[in-house]
């Protein structure tokens, strides 16, 4: 027979969560707060790359010089059709910006590398350190390439090259 004690005694109700569930959720909802938040500030300044003098003009219309002319452009070389690549070494918007800025990397790492990988390290810190990169990148890539050649070689593929990197233009 059931004691009449225990019928009296309040139960929980099941479909609530208990304190745990509750600070869980709360939990979840600051930790995804702040990783948006943290985000957020850390983007680049607006101003990481310099607004453009001489706008990109698609059709190459002024001052640009072949670079390559007469490039197969069928597929496999079974076609006519030629490509010629120009460049308007004037241009200067946030993309050619990068691209001196990264260029300056890799010249300077074509230069008396060093063969072992402490070495290469040091090499690839250095590049980035000298290079026409702005301030706030090589900064960056200085406080987060430490380690080895493996950590070095991410940081600077997280910074600079990457599809969504820190130091890659938006437009």
């Amino acid at each position: 027979m059931a004691d009449d004690a225990d019928t009296d005694a309040p139960q929980a109700d099941a479909r609530r969560p208990g304190r745990a569930g509750t600070v869980l959720a709360i939990a979840g909802v600051l930790a995804l707060g702040g990783w948006l938040g943290w985000r957020y500030l850390d983007r680049p300044p607006d101003d990481l790359w310099q607004a453009a003098t001489v706008p990109y003009d698609p059709e190459c219309s002024e001052g640009c010089e072949v670079f390559r002319d007469q490039i197969p452009a069928g597929h496999g070389g079974r076609y006519d059709a030629q490509l010629t690549l120009l460049v308007d070494p004037d241009l200067d918007d946030p993309i050619a910006q990068w691209s001196d800025c990264v260029d300056s990397v890799f010249t300077c790492l074509g230069t008396d590398a060093p063969r072992d990988d402490a070495g290469r390290a040091g090499h690839l810190r250095g590049c980035v350190a000298q290079s026409a990169c702005p301030d706030p990148c090589r900064q960056r890539y200085a406080s987060r390439s430490g380690g080895g050649l493996d950590g070095a070689v991410e940081a600077f593929g997280t910074i600079f090259l990457e599809e969504d990197a820190w130091c890659a233009p938006r437009q």
